[in-house]
């Protein structure tokens, strides 16, 4: 018999091509066929664990038993062997969700989302317990997130190819099965608005606006209200006038920031002098001086959808709570070093709407979410019990039990209360109360978070998210802020930002949800700096004027976002002084040393004491097991790499460190075994291995042997290119220029404009005159197309031509050709505010630097270069105009050159120690073919 299970939008099971109507009926056999038909292989007790936990064994296994029966009674044999305790689905079942994700792993994704019509058992709710539920959530968020990533891969790929029609045909396609998803919904609206069809956008905005408010109670998102807005005010272009006119590159409105615009203006390049200590006489850990904080959301839920959530908060948490058992447990703090506790029994009155069970279940889901604490059991008596004592039965079990805590709830003049007992004599320890709330299930987060205060705030128990706990008066913001916290750890940045944006709009007076939010539009894979400016501006419109420590965590993190690096770290260095229990301020602090610190010229081991800070106040602050371990193979220290916790073995870039950890620390056999299997492994931990080799010279050896792999037939071309360049970068960190000039002309086609041989020139490595022409040809592209984009991506042919005829200029041009490139570039004015892109901000002041110098003017020259090196591009973009790297240079020789040889060798050292590939080219450049600063 052929089975069909169908799970992505409508439940469907069809045998033989007939539905099986009645089967669907029958909750709890459908959800174990679905269970066990999308596993695959699964065993009996983790069946009785999702379907059966708190029967005994035996009435378990017996029930599954008759279950599995009637299955094959309505299925027949032929779908499921079993060999032991093990339940194997034959070929004759077809799961969608399984064929879903096969396709995707194989690379087939478009016939992928052909199968995704809609949520996994989207408005189905089947088997009640627990374990099922939370499977049934963990499912779904798996395959929403996979889905939705290849949604905007799809998206992506037709926008690079300037393919509008077929950008509009794959978002509408997205809006039909996920018309609740925010970003399907703008991105066809993005589509109609670029396809000039305004009126339409209208429309679908205010389908959309209608949908979101049935469904959720909630406004549209910010970003896509303020795309309509701009829609309905600007004035529809004009047609073109003649045929034949070039038509841009399509590119995606949503570009822009979502929340407003930066604000602020361009980086003071004056020195701020360090501050000793802080009141606490703490030591800064580079310097510190605070500064005044500067003067994507939804709107704010109204008051029923509020009443609403909190009545499905208790289920929402349990299957949470699951959910994250099976994820790896929500903190790293072993079973064993926890706090026990146990809730006692509520007892339920005729004259409220809430179980005793359901109380008792919903309050322990709270406690073990918040808390380094384990509930070891939820109704450890029977009866009613007054508020204050406990009967010795009750007390005999909660010491039996091994706990340290009893909870024991009740209700008192209509309030939801509970008393924090000692288990040893029954006394009342502290008591807490919800505030008056229209019914008990709605009370209980509100008696959570004040039980999960007075425990911390006792030591009692520790939190979990000692920062979440306290940033917020809101439950649903606290959950949504622990829950972000454990998708950061495992990788799911979509997952983090979806609860983010819940957070804030749960509490909008809160920093904490902004801080996060723009950090999961900071980190990999998204890079979305104007996205996390836009958050963090928002933020800090919102937040009370009294809030200092909030609106000063948020001014540090937009410092960083600008990618102002010695600011940032100025500033989230002073949060630290005077507020050293800050777990988020920690993460800044290490953040800002371990991506900036190097081109700063600061030792990036530095970053190593604040990462340890955080994690020490906070198991999962994330990502600081990553940059340890990327420390830990910068130190040389194996032992280090082996005490990282097991949960870190659950990231994605678990992968990675390992294979830099056999490569740099492992026998020759067990280096040898590493690439052979890196030659079959994604290209991903290849470049992840060779930019660690590769950075400041540091294993030139072994980055030529990485940079082989790509390099050999078969390798893609981009691959190949990927390999060229490493191989050039790393040929020049050995003074090897000759041969890793004929290499390079060996793997890679002769262009126009190779903005990697200009760059070595101005680097000084001689190229036989082709960079010469090349930067005759990017001066002419630019005459002929107009100044580049300020808004594009880095890595533009563009913005590449632009930042090459800037470095010439800098250490070669008159007066004329600073003033020429002026216009060329059409740069903004130093009054424009800070954009997200820094590299207009360095070539206005390295083009200010040059003229300084042929006027003679040297003090103003090493100003507007402090100016052009406070803010460089995110470390990680491979293009070689983005470092910085010539006004650093520069700016070391003018300084020693007016006798400031300590500052001057922190910028020579920046070198050796920044993110920058490009660096390497500076390392051992022929210094006689530099020619002066001044000439």
């Amino acid at each position: 018999m052929a089975l069909r299970i169908d799970t992505l939008g409508t439940l469907r099971i069809a045998a033989n091509g007939t539905e099986q109507k009645a089967l669907q009926a029958q909750k709890l056999r459908c959800s174990l066929l679905v269970f066990v038909g999308v596993e695959g292989t699964t065993t009996r007790d983790q069946v009785l664990l999702h379907f059966w936990p708190d029967r005994p064994d035996d009435r378990a296994r017996h029930a599954l038993s008759q279950s599995l029966y009637e299955l094959r009674r309505t299925l027949g044999d032929d779908w499921l062997e079993t060999h032991g305790d093990q339940l194997v689905v034959t070929d004759a079942v077809t799961v969608d969700a399984t064929a879903f994700e096969r396709a995707l792993a194989s690379g087939a994704r478009e016939q992928a989302l052909r199968l995704y019509r809609g949520p996994f058992l989207q408005g189905h709710h089947l088997h009640e317990t627990r374990g099922f539920e939370g499977w049934v959530e963990q499912q779904r968020a798996q395959l929403a997130r996979r889905h939705r990533q290849a949604r905007r891969e799809q998206i992506g790929e037709l926008i690079a190819a300037n393919a509008p029609d077929e950008v509009y045909r794959a978002a509408r396609d997205w809006v039909e099965v996920e018309p609740l998803e925010d970003e399907a919904q703008h991105r066809l609206i993005e589509a109609m608005v670029q396809r000039g069809e305004r009126a339409a956008a209208i429309r679908q905005y205010e389908r959309y606006r209608e949908l979101v408010r049935r469904e959720l109670d909630v406004e549209p998102l910010e970003e896509i209200t303020a795309l309509i807005e701009r829609v309905r005010t600007e004035r529809a272009p004009a047609p073109r006038e003649r045929a034949g006119a070039r038509e841009p590159e399509w590119q995606p409105l949503s570009d822009s920031p979502a929340v407003g615009e930066p604000t602020g203006g361009d980086p003071d390049p004056r020195p701020v002098e360090p501050r000793e200590s802080g009141p606490n006489g703490r030591q800064p850990l580079v310097s510190a001086a605070p500064r005044a904080a500067p003067s994507g959301r939804r709107r704010r839920m109204s008051r029923r959808t509020w009443l609403a959530g909190a009545a499905a908060f208790g289920a929402a948490f349990v299957v949470a709570v699951v959910a994250y058992g099976r994820m790896g447990g929500p903190d790293a703090t072993p079973v064993s070093e926890r706090s026990r506790a146990v809730v006692l029994p509520f007892e339920a009155r005729a004259d409220t709407d809430l179980a005793a069970t359901e109380l008792e279940d919903q309050l322990a889901g709270w406690l073990e979410l918040g808390l380094h604490l384990q509930v070891v059991e939820r109704s450890a008596g029977a009866g009613a019990r007054p508020a204050s004592t406990s009967d010795p039965a009750s007390l005999d079990r909660v010491r039996s039990a091994g706990a340290t805590i009893a909870i024991a709830p009740f209700v008192a003049d209509g309030r939801l209360v509970a008393d924090v007992l000692d288990p040893t004599t029954g006394r009342t320890l502290f008591r807490s109360s919800a505030p008056p709330a229209p019914d008990l299930r709605s009370a209980i987060p509100h008696l959570a978070l004040q039980l999960m205060r007075t425990l911390a705030g006792a030591g009692l128990a520790s939190a979990a998210d000692p920062a979440a706990l306290e940033s917020t008066t809101s439950p649903e913001a606290l959950r949504q802020l622990l829950e972000a916290r454990l998708a950061f750890f495992h990788g799911d940045s979509d997952r983090a930002e979806t609860a983010l944006r819940a957070a804030s709009r749960a509490d909008s007076a809160s920093a904490l949800p902004y801080h996060r939010l723009s950090m999961a539009y900071l980190w990999s894979p998204r890079w979305d700096y104007p996205r996390g400016i836009a958050v963090l501006d928002s933020g800090l419109q919102r937040l009370a004027p009294s809030d200092s420590r909030g609106r000063r965590l948020l001014d540090a993190q937009r410092h960083y976002a600008a990618r102002e690096g010695e600011r940032a770290i100025r500033a989230f260095e002073g949060v630290t002084v005077d507020h050293p229990d800050l777990t988020d301020a920690w993460v800044g602090l290490g953040e800002a040393v371990f991506h900036f610190g190097g081109s700063l010229g600061l030792d990036r081991l530095t970053a190593d004491r604040p990462l340890r800070e955080a994690i020490r106040r906070d198991s999962l602050a994330a990502p600081v097991y990553y940059h340890l371990a990327e420390l830990a193979v910068l130190k040389g220290e194996d032992e280090e790499l082996a005490q990282l916790p097991p949960a870190f073995e659950s990231t994605p870039e678990a992968k990675e460190i390992r294979a830099m950890r056999d490569l740099r620390f492992g026998d020759s056999a067990r280096v040898a075994a590493t690439l052979e299997r890196l030659r079959r492994e994604d290209r991903r931990t290849i470049l992840f291995a060779l930019a660690s080799a590769a950075r400041g010279n540091r294993d030139p050896a072994l980055a030529d042997r990485l940079a082989a792999l790509l390099l050999e037939p078969g390798r893609t071309p981009e691959e190949r290119l990927w390999g060229a360049r490493y191989d050039l970068i790393t040929s020049a960190g050995r003074d090897d220029w000759p041969e890793a000039l004929r290499r390079w002309d060996e793997h890679v086609k002769p262009s126009g404009f190779d903005p990697w041989i200009v760059q070595a020139e101005l680097a000084g490595h001689p190229t036989g005159g082709r960079a010469a022409e090349m930067l005759t040809r990017a001066r002419a592209t630019l005459e002929a197309e107009g100044p580049p984009d300020l808004a594009e991506r880095p890595n533009q042919p563009l913005l590449q031509m632009g930042g090459a005829l800037v470095t010439h200029a800098l250490l070669h041009g008159a007066l004329t050709d600073v003033a020429e490139l002026r216009t060329l570039l059409q740069l903004p004015a130093d009054t424009t505010p800070r954009m997200a892109d820094p590299a207009p901000h360095y070539w206005r002041q390295a083009l200010s630097a040059r003229e300084a110098l042929l006027t003679g003017d040297t003090t103003a020259a090493i100003a507007a270069l402090r100016s052009a090196v406070s803010r460089v591009a995110y470390p990680y973009v491979f293009t070689p105009f983005l470092g910085a790297s010539s006004e650093r240079l520069m700016l070391a020789e003018l300084l020693s050159a007016t006798g400031r040889a300590e500052l001057a060798d922190r910028w020579h050292r920046s070198f050796a120690e920044s993110e920058f590939l490009v660096d390497v080219l500076f390392l051992n450049r022929p210094r006689q073919a530099r020619s002066a600063p001044g000439t």
